[in-house]
């Protein structure tokens, strides 16, 4: 988790805030969390055995010390908690680090938006539990043909959501193919990879390039909000696992390059 931490942090601040909220105060310097983020950079380094010991509290004492306009102090750690909320659900150490975060916040309309996104963004991720169906997606495939991801049943799936754009995502392809390769021949289990790119000659194009030989579909245009809102894809790559029944067995699943995984599946299908 803690790494986990450290990755969606930097990508909140990296993707320039998603969650900052309006200007409060024309007087107050602009809003500009990439040079923000910047200035917490160059000092991300200062303490390592503090970062290695508490990561979170490492990342919010940087903030009270480097950033020193009260109202951008206020709103990176406030983006800093949205985005953890989003990309990791509503756990312990999420609720623990929003907990956290708010007691180094001072501006009350913020410590408010962070406590109703909690709320609603734990609503959302109720879905995903284990247990409950997959909500549907459309998808589509390389000859464009329509299908929903809610109509696969019967196997067990192992559900790869990328980009080629993601440079983590092609990263995880070496190892994807040799879990395809473990299970090729299992009628149990089936192994899809869904992009969700917006450009589909792009994709169409790097599997031409990079010949797979498991199933790959893209996202289609009426799926996108369903990819977010109801699968709470926020970043990628993005794993799933779904029972045969197509109902979550773990809505954000150990990636291929994860030396568990195999032995994972396979407990699976006992």
């Amino acid at each position: 988790m803690k790494k986990t931490f450290i990755l969606a942090t930097v990508v909140a601040l990296l993707a320039g805030s998603l969650f900052s909220c309006d200007n409060q105060n024309k007087n107050q310097e602009p809003y500009n969390p990439d040079s923000l983020y910047g200035i917490i950079n160059d000092h991300y380094l200062d303490d390592t055995l503090a970062m290695e010991k508490d990561p979170a509290g490492y990342m919010l004492s940087l903030v009270d010390k480097y950033i020193t306009n009260p109202l951008n102090h206020d709103r990176l750690i406030a983006d800093m908690v949205s985005m953890q909320m989003m990309m990791g659900g509503i756990g312990e150490e999420v609720t623990k680090f929003k907990d956290m975060a708010i007691s180094h916040i001072k501006t009350d309309s913020l410590i408010k938006r962070i406590n109703k996104e909690y709320v609603d963004i734990e609503k959302n991720y109720e879905k995903l539990k284990p247990g409950n169906p997959i909500a549907k997606l459309s998808i589509n495939t390389t000859d464009g043909k329509n299908l929903n991801l809610a109509d696969f049943k019967g196997k067990l799936l192992y559900v790869d959501v990328w980009a080629t754009w993601c440079g983590p995502c092609v990263g995880e392809i070496p190892a994807l193919e040799e879990v395809y390769k473990h299970f090729k021949g299992n009628d149990k289990i089936e192994i899809i990879s869904i992009s969700c790119d917006q450009d589909v000659e792009a994709w169409k194009q790097f599997l031409k390039d990079n010949p797979h030989e498991w199933a790959q579909y893209i996202v289609a245009e009426d799926g996108q909000d369903a990819l977010s809102n109801e699968y709470m894809v926020m970043s990628i790559p993005r794993f799933m696992v779904i029972d045969p029944e197509g109902k979550f067995i773990n809505s954000d699943a150990m990636r291929p390059s994860d030396p568990e995984i195999i032995p994972y599946l396979e407990g699976l299908l006992k």
